[in-house]
């Protein structure tokens, strides 16, 4: 529909202007400018009647406006139009159902909304007893993507999803026929799976040969591969030439037909069963009439076997020959088993003579062979082994293509996403604070020119590259300097702000921490001192540059700077104060130092404790305002030692109040 569009307006543009017919067909450019109209066109038709077709400079400066009609718009897919419900006639015949039998329809495509195609689809939906509404319930341009997508999964073993118990169905029928390799005898033409049959089915063929043979399938009556099926007769004159075959072989073979919907002939097989006879040496029967009814049903199950047929033939067969020895078999292969004697004794060391017999058993045993497999094909002939290696080459052409493709399509989006956001950025106001006229200038220009460009067919993925870079370069600098610019208005007073800090920290450390060697603060100072001098430079530097130029420096810069020196300053704040080391002690030194460390004597009463260590959490704490740690410390050590004494008291208190406990301490001063 595009195309019929597109072509109508190339038309027209030749009508208005004769002298520009001759090349506007060579153009690319331009036929792409009419194509990607004649799609908005058809969009706008779908809901009016009436669609400009406007291309500006479509081909050597000149524009073109015209417009389309519904009406002309629908003469020109008559043809189309006119084949639309062919497909659904078509459905219903394969699925062998009338619109009476349908409950419902949803469309799925793009073209659904064309108006027109709405309407000739309605009305052939309204033509049968039930009148079907046309449902427009699906994404119509991903529903099928989705389908497919799901019956896949469906299909596959590698993905798990939830069970869709959908079959698909072939629409064609395949039948076999078995054939004499020299063309003396065909069997019957046998249908496997008609028309309709369900996908991933599994047809089994039996038949008794004696020599080798031919498969042949058919697809709707017409020969599409013929197996060669050899190996029969050379193992019939080998191998099983010397076995007593009860039947001719019986050869079966596969021929599924799979979930793709291509049908083969998979391991054919032929089976023999051999019957021979084995002597078995068992003791005689007891009386004569069991041993006549035993020869009798000997014989009768002989006779049975003879006359059975291959399917009720038994298992075993037995003749029976009586003899008298003393040995334990007639058959020096087999040796009888030992009877024991009614009395519990053994037979063997009985001197009366042993009475067995000989009993012919017959028995059967199946062989299996697999025949070889040859496949002769015939058009359309599948491809072979060197055809799939090539087109395996291909595929992974086209999907490095496809990439290439998507990279390409991925780039353009953003050179033109650049493109209108470089239009709008060069209008703002920040931005026009930062930039000069010609610089807004040489963006809008290489806008325009790189939208023409895009127009033109064959651009690869490094065009666009290069294109964007280009662009990127005009713009990255006009926003750099415009978020600068905003960033400049806070600056000074974050770096007053770290400077002063820094300051206060080299204060603190010369008054309090005395163990900090002044050395160490001779590099961080000097590093402070060549920062503020930085500073009033670049600060010097920057009022003196208008807004359109590199700014004199960045905020990352300047923060870099300032991060790392108060870091330094940070790292010497936390500096410890190192351990005194301890000195050796006499023992009297040591009493008189253990009485010293108790302090002043301790409160006698509850109530005294308390007060004085609400006096002391008082004085800590002001001491550690001031930075005084060694009076805290001394402090925290009295504190500790009183309330240890507190809870001494406590204990004390509350045992003078129990009376048992009164009554035993009593007690015990009087023993002692």
């Amino acid at each position: 529909m595009d195309l019929k569009i597109a072509n109508k307006m190339l038309e027209t543009f030749k009508e208005k202007h004769p002298s520009l017919a001759g090349g506007i067909d060579q153009s690319s450019r331009a036929l792409r400018k009419l194509l990607s109209q004649a799609q908005k066109t058809k969009m706008i038709l779908s809901s009016n009647k009436v669609a400009p077709f406007n291309v500006e400079s479509l081909f050597e400066d000149t524009d073109f406006q015209a417009s389309v009609r519904r009406e002309d718009f629908e003469d020109m897919c008559k043809d189309m139009f006119d084949r639309l419900t062919e497909p659904l006639e078509k459905a219903l015949q394969m699925a062998n159902a009338t619109l009476a039998d349908i409950h419902g329809v949803e469309v799925v495509g793009g073209a659904w909304r064309v108006p027109k195609v709405q309407a000739i689809l309605t009305e052939y939906l309204s033509a049968g007893e039930n009148k079907l509404p046309l449902g427009q319930h699906l994404n119509g341009e991903e529903a099928g993507a989705l389908g497919a997508a799901l019956v896949a999964a469906n299909s596959s073993s590698s993905f798990r999803v939830k069970k869709i118990f959908f079959s698909d169905f072939t629409t064609h029928e395949y039948a076999v026929q078995v054939a004499s390799l020299t063309g003396d005898w065909e069997k019957n033409y046998t249908v496997l799976y008609p028309a309709g049959s369900p996908l991933g089915g599994k047809k089994k063929l039996t038949f008794n040969l004696e020599e080798d043979f031919a498969i042949k399938i058919f697809e709707n009556g017409v020969l599409i591969s013929e197996y060669t099926v050899t190996g029969l007769k050379d193992v019939l004159e080998g191998k099983w030439s010397g076995y007593n075959m009860t039947a001719p072989p019986k050869v079966s073979a596969t021929v599924p037909l799979a979930m793709s919907g291509i049908i083969e002939v998979k391991t054919p097989t032929a089976t023999v069963e051999e019957s021979y006879w084995v002597n078995v040496t068992v003791p005689k029967a007891k009386n004569i009439s069991n041993a006549t009814n035993a020869s009798n049903a000997s014989e009768s199950n002989a006779t049975d076997g003879a006359n059975a047929s291959e399917d009720e033939a038994p298992k075993e067969e037995t003749t029976t020959t009586t003899t008298t020895e003393e040995a334990p078999a007639a058959d020096e292969s087999q040796e009888a088993p030992a009877e024991e004697a009614p009395n519990g004794s053994n037979a063997s060391n009985d001197s009366t003579p042993l009475d067995v017999e000989i009993i012919q058993k017959l028995k059967k045993k199946k062989h299996d062979k697999k025949l070889t497999l040859t496949r002769i094909d015939y058009l359309p002939k599948p491809l072979n082994d060197q055809q799939i290696k090539e087109m395996r080459a291909a595929m992974e052409k086209v999907k490095s293509a496809e990439e290439e493709v998507l990279a390409v399509a991925g780039m353009k989006n953003e050179l033109e996403a650049s493109l209108y956001g470089g239009r709008e950025k060069i209008e703002r106001e920040d931005i026009i604070k930062v930039s000069t006229e010609e610089q807004r200038e040489a963006v809008t220009k290489l806008c325009a020119e790189y939208e023409d460009w895009m127009y033109e067919a064959g651009a690869t993925q490094n065009d666009y590259s290069t294109r964007l870079s280009d662009l990127q370069a005009l713009l990255a600098p006009m926003d750099e300097r415009a978020m600068e610019l905003e960033f400049r208005a806070d600056l000074p007073d974050t770096v007053k702000e770290y400077v002063d800090s820094m300051k206060d920290t080299k204060v603190v450390i010369e008054q309090n921490m005395t163990w900090v060697n002044v050395s160490k603060l001779e590099k961080p100072t000097q590093e402070l001192e060549e920062f503020e001098e930085w500073w009033k430079k670049k600060q010097e530097s920057q009022a003196s540059l208008p807004l359109h130029e590199a700014p004199a420096y960045t905020k990352a810069e300047l923060m870099e700077k300032l991060n790392k020196l108060s870091k330094d300053w940070e790292r010497l704040k936390k500096i410890k104060k190192p351990k005194e080391p301890k000195k050796p002690k006499s023992k009297n030194a040591t009493n008189a130092s253990a009485k010293a460390d108790k302090g002043p004597k301790l409160p006698e009463t509850v109530e005294e404790v308390e007060k004085e260590l609400a006096t002391i959490t008082e004085q800590k704490s002001a001491a550690v305002e001031a930075e005084d740690y060694d009076k805290a410390e001394t402090l925290k050590k009295r504190e500790k030692l009183l309330k240890t004494h507190l809870e001494t008291l406590k204990e004390s208190a509350a045992s003078s109040a129990d009376p048992a406990g009164g009554a035993d301490t009593a007690s015990e001063k009087s023993e002692l």
